[in-house]
């Protein structure tokens, strides 16, 4: 049984990688996929983002962390204002008057 379910996931990861991504919104490739993947497929799925990828990770606070305001690439980045990030949300913040900006990202 293992063996068969292996080779059904191989194919139905290929089917999706070779038509299913490719297809327009709405289609019948999109359509199918779409059930299966929120009825038939739901629990496995949910059980493989949970295991394996950032996405079960939860919100650490609202503040921002250590990446935001430290400088990946050192001083220069600081002498020109801080971070990229760090810039975009203070000039957001500054001309066009936004309150709050929120980020989520699972980015290693």
């Amino acid at each position: 049984f293992a063996v068969l379910a292996a080779a059904a996931s191989r194919g139905l990861q290929r089917w999706y990688e070779r038509v299913v991504s490719r297809s327009r919104y709405g289609s019948l490739p999109v359509r199918v996929w779409t059930l299966l993947a929120t009825r038939l497929l739901r629990s496995t799925m949910e059980e493989y983002y949970e295991s394996e990828t950032d996405f079960g990770r939860q919100l650490g606070a609202f503040a921002p962390n250590r990446k935001f305001e430290a400088s990946a690439s050192g001083e220069a980045a600081e002498r020109a204002g801080g971070p990229k990030l760090a810039r975009l949300v203070r000039e957001l913040k500054q001309r066009h008057g936004v309150r709050y900006v929120y980020a989520w990202h699972a980015l290693h």
